[in-house]
């Protein structure tokens, strides 16, 4: 059988060759007989795994204390294998106290096969094959001034030592048994049974290599006192003690493909050896070295699962994620085990590798700015898989109403060679609002599944250009009078001027009253329309003439601009505007007044600058119940010149008719101009014609 060297790089030797002894072992039988080999960090094992084992050949459990390993010297136990006295099970000491024991005993002047493993951070002893005694050691176990020894242990002046034969032992930094197994009949070597990071390895084959390490470590073996001796007796040459029968079962793990890209499916086709019917589990594992395998690299959203195998074979799929994220490729191992997914491993795949076809999604805009009214157009590309997407408008300096929509959708195509490449582009329109805010900023984060799913990219900060100004109002007159041409000259029509209002439409206006009132307009409100962003528009305002004689100064009025209806939005209001008074006064006496009656009228204005149009007027008759025919003198013409009073006594009376009338009324009016077409500027209050009798 083939045997590492005892020297560090030396070829391979055989056993069984002329001259060379199938194996032999160490004969413990004295009190601080036993080998000892130099502290150092090959037994400093952290938290990791490790192996520690050995055949034995009891000779009894009473004497000597039957210490196996131990790495500690005078002083409180702090790591050791030994066998319990009277019942022979193994047990594990740690820090003084006992961790964990066999369920089964070593056997008597025979030989048997003791393994003490942990395996993330849980440790089972093996006794020929047969683990039990499990307990949970996560300790660091990382002490570096323990001397190891092999059979003996020394504490408080007193030793103990092994009695009995001890060969093939080999301490290693992995967990070399996961599961039940049934003991190798041939010497260990570095590797066999799988072994890795073997830090000492004792075969004894022959005298000359009693005390030679044929680990890589090559390390100094010391026979402590020289109490130990080589014998040739060995688990090769003697019958060992014949295990309990140990059913092996493993599995081999093939998928259907080593090489994947993201998006890809994998079959795993397990081939079990006397696996029994039911339901097994796999766990996916990062390779030595590999970048690092998280649950979203898989659409499962988990790195273990359970399927099922029936007459020693089954199967199962794992299919890669297509993530958006760029983090080159990687590689991952899937073990099956038996009972849950930290089960005994029955076997494991080869290294899978796994192409990253994802690209980092990119977003072009354009324009680089937009300016308000106008809209961007935001294109996305290496996004997949092709589908429909998402966006949002993610707020800086803007606002909600800042924009048309601020959500929306649209379509990832033209993925091609596996690779989510796709290209994708929407629109993003802006309000043109009317205030004046300055430039701004927003982001767009585009979205799968849903307009509040995942965030796949967002956008760089874009700049929204504020081109929106001021609204405007802008009377092209300060005053307006009730009749054109007063003392002022003032028109009864004047120009209203609107500019900066937004996009181009129809815009509305409102006379806002201050003293004066609906009725002293011909209309108090309108539309316009302008025909460019930011446009201007105008309308008139026109005063009418009335017959109230208001006050001797101005009457005062706004004009408000509105958006959507005459009752909407104000968005610009004038400053004060001054509406003249034009009207005259009128008194008649006597009032009543008897037939035959001449009447004494007078004409007057509130003051010398109320807009008042110079020129003639006329006296004339308003009819109410009485007629003209009750009424002499009218229509009569006068002359104003200027403000003040106007007397006309005499020139109107009320006629004398035969025959008894009832009381008449009616009233003078004045018109400008014209007797019957002119403005009506002025009326008397009404005049009572008293009862006439026969």
């Amino acid at each position: 059988m083939p045997l590492i060297s005892t020297l560090g790089s030396a070829g391979i030797q055989a056993y069984g060759t002329a001259g060379i002894q199938p194996g032999g072992s160490a004969l413990i039988n004295a009190v601080g007989a036993g080998l000892s080999v130099p502290a150092s960090g090959n037994f400093a094992y952290g938290t990791g795994n490790f192996t520690i084992e050995m055949w034995i050949y009891p000779f009894n459990y009473n004497e000597f204390a039957n210490v196996l390993w131990a790495q500690t010297v005078n002083r409180p136990s702090y790591f050791l294998i030994f066998i319990q006295q009277n019942t022979g099970q193994i047990s594990f000491q740690f820090n003084g106290s006992v961790r964990g024991t066999s369920g089964n005993a070593v056997t008597l002047n025979a030989w048997n096969h003791v393994a003490v493993v942990r395996n993330s951070g849980t440790v089972k002893i093996y006794v020929n094959g047969t683990g039990s005694g499990t307990a949970s050691v996560a300790d660091d176990i990382s002490n570096t001034t323990f001397a190891p020894n092999i059979g003996r242990y020394t504490h408080a002046e007193t030793i103990f030592s092994f009695n009995g034969y001890i060969t093939n032992v080999r301490v290693a930094k992995s967990s070399i048994y996961t599961a039940d197994f049934e003991p190798t009949r041939t010497p260990f070597t570095r590797t066999s049974q799988g072994a890795t990071s073997v830090q000492l390895l004792l075969n004894h084959k022959t005298s000359s290599a009693f005390l030679t390490d044929s680990s890589a470590n090559n390390l100094t073996v010391t026979n402590v006192g020289g109490l130990s001796s080589f014998s040739t007796l060995s688990p090769y040459t003697v019958p060992y003690v014949t295990p309990a029968s140990v059913i092996i079962s493993s599995a081999t793990v093939t998928p259907n493909t080593v090489s994947v890209v993201e998006g890809q499916t994998i079959t795993f086709t397990i081939a079990g050896t006397n696996t029994a019917n039911g339901t097994y589990y796999y766990t996916i594992e990062q390779a030595e070295g590999a970048a690092s395998i998280t649950a979203a690299d898989f659409t499962s959203a988990s790195l273990s699962g359970s399927f099922t195998i029936s007459g020693n074979s089954g199967s199962f799929p794992l299919t890669l994620s297509s993530d958006l994220a760029t983090e080159g490729s990687e590689s991952f191992v899937v073990f099956v085990r038996t009972g849950s997914i930290t089960g005994p491993v029955l076997g494991s795949s080869a290294e899978i590798t796994i192409s990253d076809t994802s690209l980092t999604p990119a977003f072009t805009v354009t324009p680089a700015s937009i300016n308000e009214g106008s809209a961007g157009s935001f294109t996305v590309a290496n996004v997949g898989p092709d589908g429909t997407y998402f966006f949002t408008v993610l707020n800086g300096t803007t606002a909600n109403a800042d924009f048309s929509a601020v959500s929306g959708s649209f379509i990832v195509s033209g993925s091609t060679g596996g690779i989510d490449n796709g290209t994708g582009s929407f629109n993003i329109t802006t309000v043109a609002d009317r205030a004046t805010e300055g430039s701004q900023t927003f982001q767009v984060q585009v979205r799968s599944g849903s307009i509040s799913g995942t965030v796949v990219v967002t956008s760089a900060s874009v700049t929204v250009n504020d081109t929106s100004l001021l609204p405007f109002v802008n009377p092209q007159f300060l005053n307006i009078a009730e009749l054109a041409g007063g003392s002022a000259g003032y028109p009864t029509t004047g120009t209203i001027q609107a500019s900066n209002l937004g996009p181009a439409g129809t815009y509305y206006w409102t006379i806002l009253n201050f003293n004066t009132t609906n009725a002293d307009f011909s209309a108090t409100s309108g539309s316009f329309t302008t025909s460019t962003l930011n446009g201007i528009g105008s309308f008139t305002v026109t005063a009418v003439s009335d017959t109230v004689l208001e006050l001797n100064t101005p009457s005062e009025f706004q004009v408000e601009i509105r958006t959507g209806s005459t009752s909407g939005p104000v968005i610009g209001t004038s400053g004060f505007l001054r509406l003249w008074n034009s009207s005259l006064g009128v008194t008649v006496a006597p009032n009543p007044a008897s037939e035959g009656n001449g009447l004494n009228i007078t004409v007057f204005t509130s003051g010398s600058d109320n807009g008042l149009v110079t020129g003639q007027y006329w006296l004339t008759f308003i009819a109410g119940t009485a007629s003209a025919a009750d009424v002499s003198g009218l229509p009569f013409a006068f002359n104003v010149t200027s403000g003040g009073n106007y007397f006309i006594n005499g020139v109107v009376s009320i006629n004398s008719i035969d025959g008894a009338e009832l009381s008449e009324t009616f009233r003078i009016g004045v018109r400008q101009g014209n007797p019957t077409t002119g403005p009506l500027v002025g009326q008397s209050d009404l005049i009572t014609i008293n009862t006439s009798f026969t």
